[in-house]
Formats: C-alpha cells, sequence, structure tokens
C-alpha cells in the first residue's frame, strides 16, 4: 500500500465521523472556523499531505513522459541543464519546471510528516 493510499484510508475515517469531506473540511480550516481537536489538526495535516501526493502522482507521470521521450533520467537532465549542455526548447523548460515543483512537494510531505511525529511524540510524553 503506497503513502498515499494510507492517507485516504485515514482521511476517510475522518470524514465517516465529521460528515464532510477532507476538501470541506480544509476549507473550513482556511476560514478558521474549524475547532482546534487533536483529531482536526492531524486530518488537516494528512490532507495537505493527500493533496500533495496527489500533484507528485501527476508530475511524475509527467516526468516519466520526458524521460522516455529523450532517453535521461531526470537527475541526467538537471545535471546537464545545470553544466549548460541542455537547449531551452520548451519541452526543457517545462521538464526543469515539473522537477523543481516535484522537489518542493516532496518537501512539504516531509514537513507534514514531521509535524505528525513531532505531534505524535508530544502526546506520548504527556
Amino acid at each position: 500500500m503506497t503513502q498515499l493510499e494510507e492517507i485516504e484510508k485515514v482521511l476517510a475515517v475522518y470524514e465517516k465521523r465529521y460528515g464532510i469531506s477532507s476538501i470541506e473540511f480544509l476549507k473550513k480550516q482556511e476560514l478558521d472556523d474549524a475547532d482546534n481537536k487533536a483529531d482536526f489538526v492531524e486530518w488537516a495535516s494528512l490532507a495537505k499531505s493527500a493533496e500533495y501526493l496527489r500533484q507528485l502522482v501527476d508530475i511524475e507521470k509527467a516526468l516519466a513522459n520526458h524521460e522516455k521521450k529523450y532517453g535521461m533520467s531526470t537527475m541526467e537532465f538537471l545535471k546537464k541543464q545545470k553544466s549548460g549542455d541542455a537547449d531551452n526548447r520548451a519541452d526543457f523548460v517545462e521538464w526543469a519546471s515539473l522537477a523543481k515543483k516535484a522537489e518542493s512537494l516532496h518537501q512539504l510531505v516531509r514537513g507534514e510528516n514531521s509535524i505528525r511525529k513531532l505531534r505524535e511524540s508530544s502526546l506520548i510524553s504527556l
């Protein structure tokens, strides 16, 4: 089971328990219209992680398409681009942009995971 699938299982529990979708819940959170219960803090973190992971799935498919089309990995492409060995064709600009977005999303997911781990450890120590 992927990390996204695991998160979606937990989100389904929250959605059933509170009778709203995670998307509706996040909108309430953004409007500061939701309670700050521990459940809600975790739910918000999981919902954000799920959204980041869904975006990553789409981006990684696009990266794989570029890799297949040009016969090199994204890491190889980025090294060529950094050394100036890649031209500025539109595909390469898009590829670099997708790689940067993927890295940003990976960092956001790691951040949400760290927040949850911190929260769990502080709850354990109480």
